[in-house]
């Protein structure tokens, strides 16, 4: 046995000796390309928050801010249905399958309700304001 192990312990350093003497492009160490990387994207992340913010034309735009915001709430329901939502299946042992993942459709379904069924009163305002969508018109509206 010590015969078979010897030659898989003797490669096994062999490769291990290779990989700690290459080097990294340009010289830099790996730490280094970390920071250098890590800055990188700070960067990127401050531009594509600032850019929008200080722009007038991108503030005052309601197509541009509603794809914005589909964007961003698409990556966390990305991030939470790919990623933390299999995770979170480890803790409903001896349940159903299928159970962490319903409750979390129940709940994404309730705060859509809530915002957008529920108390969605923009429409409701509207038709009170114009009589001739068949609301009342506000005292307020017509002068009086």
């Amino acid at each position: 046995a010590t015969t078979v192990a010897s030659p898989i312990i003797e490669t096994a350093t062999k490769a291990a000796a290779e990989a700690m003497t290459h080097t990294t492009p340009y010289g830099i160490p790996l730490n280094g390309w970390k920071v250098i990387f890590q800055a990188f994207l700070t960067a990127i992340n401050v531009a594509c928050w600032l850019i929008p913010l200080k722009s007038k034309k991108m503030t005052e735009n309601k197509l541009a801010l509603s794809l914005a915001n589909a964007f961003s709430g698409g990556v966390f329901l990305s991030l939470a249905f790919g990623h933390l939502l299999p995770e979170c299946t480890h803790g409903f042992h001896g349940m159903n399958e299928a159970t962490p993942y319903m409750l979390a459709l129940g709940g994404y379904l309730l705060i859509f309700f809530v915002e957008k069924i529920a108390f969605d009163t923009e429409h409701i305002l509207h038709a009170e304001n114009h009589p001739q969508h068949g609301g009342k018109q506000n005292s307020e509206t017509n002068g009086e």
